[in-house]
């Protein structure tokens, strides 16, 4: 037998050549165990918690994205009022500059003929 394998074979050798573990290793098995619980619950503690946390941020994108969505809506409708608005006032300040215009002529025709009865008068 190579002395690799003789190294874990027990001079008492059972029939089929397997080490036989020592009191050491039944005493630390147990402990191995338990301590691999013991971090397979704090990681199932640790992934719950994980867990609703992403749960909380799905929730949270979800009513930022209806909210992002009715704020396009408002900002749509609010853009197009603007337009009327502004539309409506370039309307209203060319109807006004027309109407000053129309009346600055009138006053100026209607000063006229005094202008030129003045200048008369004077010469």
């Amino acid at each position: 037998m190579p002395e690799k394998v003789n190294k874990n074979i027990y001079p008492s050798r059972s029939s089929n050549y397997t080490k036989k573990p020592s009191l050491q290793e039944f005493i630390l098995s147990p402990q191995v165990v338990l301590v691999e619980a013991d971090m397979n619950r704090r990681l199932q503690e640790r992934l719950t918690f994980v867990e609703k946390e992403v749960e909380k941020l799905h929730e949270e994108i979800v009513s930022k994205r209806a909210d992002k969505c009715v704020l396009e809506v408002t900002i749509k409708s609010m853009d197009e009022q603007h337009k009327v608005t502004m539309a409506n006032l370039v309307k209203s300040h060319e109807e006004a500059l027309e109407k000053y215009k129309r009346k600055t002529m009138q006053s100026f025709q209607d000063y006229l003929p005094d202008l030129k009865h003045n200048f008369l008068l004077h010469t």
